[in-house]
């Protein structure tokens, strides 16, 4: 058991992600940040509250591609739509 893993140093970074998990539906596309990694367009599957805990499918486009992975909230530092999302209202010009 690491005692260190039990610090939050920024607390209101865990919450706000979780938050934003929360309004996640599943199979929504995601840009997962894990400190300087990023996971683009990661498949949300489902995020455990309880356990502090989010299922992500990573690499689908790849031959053997389509890895589950699943990050603490405290691992993600940050998520963000893809940029094809955010520019759904706009497509019609």
């Amino acid at each position: 058991e690491d005692i260190m893993s039990n610090v939050h140093l920024d607390d209101g970074q865990s919450h706000h992600n979780q938050e934003k998990l929360a309004r996640l539906t599943k199979d929504m596309e995601v840009n997962v940040h894990v400190g300087e990694k990023i996971y683009y367009e990661a498949s949300f599957k489902e995020a455990n509250f309880e356990e502090e805990t989010a299922d992500f499918i990573i690499d689908r486009f790849y031959e053997h591609g389509g890895i589950k992975i699943t990050l603490s909230f405290d691992e993600i530092t940050d998520l963000d739509l893809p940029v094809s999302e955010k520019n759904i209202e706009g497509e019609d010009e």
